[in-house]
This record gives C-alpha cells, structure tokens and sequence, in this order.
C-alpha cells in the first residue's frame, strides 16, 4: 500500500501570516497528505527538530516578512545537522520573494519556491511528485545527494478536514485559484 506523504509545515519567527498556510495545509490534507503544522512564530531550529523527529518527508515554510534567503538556508543547514539531509524544503511568500532570491534560495538547498498566484493544484503535484508515495526519490538540490524519505513511525495530521475546492492559491491567500 502506497504511504501518504507527511509533511511538516511552519510559519518563521516574527512573522504572523498564517492564513496561506492553513490553506495550503487544508489542501494538502484534502489530497491524502498528513500535515504536522508547527505554528508560525517559529525558529529554524524549532523547524528542523521538529522535522527529524516526526519523519517528514518535506518541510514547507511559508514567509511573508522578509529574511526568506537566509531563514530558508537555516533551515536546511539545520536538517543536515540533525539528520534531516534526505528531508526537502519548499516554501513562498506572496511578494516578498523575488525570482532572484528564489534562484539563490534554491543554491542553497530549497528545492522549490512558489509565488503569488500559484495554483493550488501546481503546489499539491509538486509535492507529491517529489516526496510523495513509494517513489522515495527526491529532487537532488546542488551540491548535494538525492534524497528518499525515511520510514515514519507515527500516522498523525494537524487534524485539519475539508472538502471542496480551496479557495486561494498559496502564498496569496487573496488570489483566487
């Protein structure tokens, strides 16, 4: 039997904009995802312990305020630090994220950004393409080895339920899909 993906989702510190990423997590769930959602106000550290510890295959971060690149490289160093090197990152943030900074963002070891506007459906079939299912192949980041999701121990979600189509695009929670 094919494993839902488990993702792990988060807010960073000093940054209270929440509503994309409840959106984003209701979908994911919405598609058979279990999420683990952190909160927002949350540091890197707290990002990547929690990640380790609960087998995620991917975290995914939603930043609004500004210190995405290095917030995002953070993040990443801290995974491989615990043990995480096989967990991707993916993340947005509205406007705050220019495609110079994604670019940037990816080598240091994002494996996507999104932006405003971004379908939800565009968001939810990059996940499960690449961390999803019995694939356990990743993208490989530069500099560094493909990455397959552990085994998880535990089958939780964030408890989030709903049916229907979303009805924002991530990122952008005032953009209709």
């Amino acid at each position: 039997m094919r494993r839902p993906v488990r993702l792990l989702t988060a807010v960073p510190i000093c940054d209270g904009h929440d509503s994309a990423i409840n959106t984003l997590n209701i979908e994911f769930i919405r598609h058979g995802a279990e999420v683990v959602y952190l909160g927002f106000h949350r540091s890197a550290s707290d990002i990547a312990r929690a990640a380790v510890q609960e087998g995620v295959a991917a975290v995914g971060i939603s930043s609004y305020n500004g210190g995405h690149i290095e917030f995002f490289r953070d993040v990443r160093k801290d995974l491989d630090r615990r043990g995480g090197a096989r967990i991707g990152l993916f993340g947005g943030g509205g406007g705050t994220i220019s495609q110079a900074d994604a670019r940037r963002m990816r080598r240091q070891g994002t494996d996507e950004i999104f932006f405003a506007g971004t379908p939800l459906e565009t968001i939810v079939a990059f996940v499960t393409k690449n961390y999803g299912g019995s694939r356990h192949r990743w993208s490989v980041s530069p500099g560094r080895e493909a990455r397959g999701r552990p085994p998880s121990s535990t089958s939780s979600s964030c408890g989030f339920s709903r049916r229907g189509p979303a009805a924002a695009s991530l990122f952008c929670p005032t953009t209709p899909a």
